[in-house]
């Protein structure tokens, strides 16, 4: 496949709706490259299709594998090189770097709906106001709302940055949405693109197979150095994954 850029009008409805279709993001080489290391990485957690029980210390349903890039040579390409890059150029600016990737594993829930993840905006998860950062979230598994696909709230990054609360049995965070939302059916491989700022969640896996997906979030280099930095996180690397940026040379 080769990378595709955004036209004037996708851009301008990202802006306006706050999420947009990005289509297929991964090729069936990529594709099966990425559930191998999902696989990899959720290791030792297993589940039951006889009774949809998932064997989880905490009880949950849907695993979470952070920060994986320095681990895993497929899933490092992907979110350094992939060929959504240039559309996060066109979205945030020319300094793109990564901020997050993350495998999340929905696994089979049944009834007893510990897997759902509540309204939410992703830079509620840190207080971070910035308007351009950039999530995508990439189907590993067909989705629908079946199977745990993401609900978005259309417009709702236009609202700014919410005040998130606990939703007092977990560790989620979660605010009120002002309407129901729409579901985000996928095919696996295709991929919805969303601000950091917008509405979205996603219910429960109903099915008798997990539901993976890859997640990546982007944002503007100095912007969220500069949040960092408020933040007290010197110590954390960010990835610059297109652009330039001056080379910090010591004082003589």
């Amino acid at each position: 496949m080769n990378k595709p850029s955004l036209t004037e009008s996708q851009v301008a409805s990202y802006w306006e709706q706050g999420y947009l279709l990005a289509g297929r993001l991964l090729d069936d080489r990529e594709l099966e490259a990425l559930r191998g290391e999902e696989a990899r990485f959720r290791g030792y957690v297993q589940y039951s299709l006889a009774d949809n029980k998932t064997v989880f210390p905490d009880k949950t349903s849907t695993i979470f594998r952070n920060q994986l890039a320095n681990y895993s040579e497929p899933l490092r390409e992907v979110y350094l090189r992939g060929r959504h890059i240039p559309a996060m150029r066109q979205i945030i600016g020319p300094t793109v770097c990564g901020l997050f990737n993350q495998f999340v594993t929905k696994l089979p829930d049944k009834n007893v709906q510990t897997a759902e993840f509540p309204w939410h905006q992703d830079n509620g998860y840190g207080d971070n106001e910035i308007t351009t950062n950039v999530t995508i979230w990439c189907a590993l598994d067909d989705v629908d709302e079946r199977n745990g696909c993401v609900w978005v709230v259309p417009g709702s990054h236009k609202l700014g940055l919410l005040d998130h609360k606990s939703t007092g049995t977990s560790w989620h965070l979660t605010v009120k949405a002002p309407n129901d939302g729409i579901p985000v059916p996928l095919k696996a491989g295709e991929a919805v693109v969303f601000s950091g700022l917008t509405l979205h969640r996603s219910l429960a896996n109903h099915t008798d197979r997990p539901r993976r997906a890859f997640f990546m979030q982007y944002g503007d280099y100095a912007a969220n150095e500069a949040w960092k930095g408020k933040l007290g996180l010197v110590s954390t690397p960010l990835y610059l994954v297109c652009g330039a940026l001056e080379y910090p040379m010591p004082e003589t």
